[in-house]
């Protein structure tokens, strides 16, 4: 799969990563919280997820990466 999720609270860190990951040759896909990384990880099966440790809100990155463990 070429799809890559990419999780960030910072807008700007999630706009920059997501360019990164597009030049390399992957889609991008874009959440910014963990909720909703969650659900769309559960619907598009992403190969890579790239998250921030430290997210806002009820769920950090390392909770979702638990969730999420493939």
């Amino acid at each position: 799969m070429n799809r890559v999720l990419i999780v960030d609270d910072i807008p700007e860190v999630l706009s920059v990563t997501g360019d990164m990951v597009e030049k390399l040759g992957f889609v991008p896909i874009l959440a910014t919280d963990a909720r909703a990384a969650l659900d769309i990880f559960r619907k598009e099966k992403p190969g890579l997820v790239i998250t921030d440790p430290n997210l806002g809100g009820d769920m950090d990155g390392v909770s979702l990466c638990s969730k999420i463990r493939f």
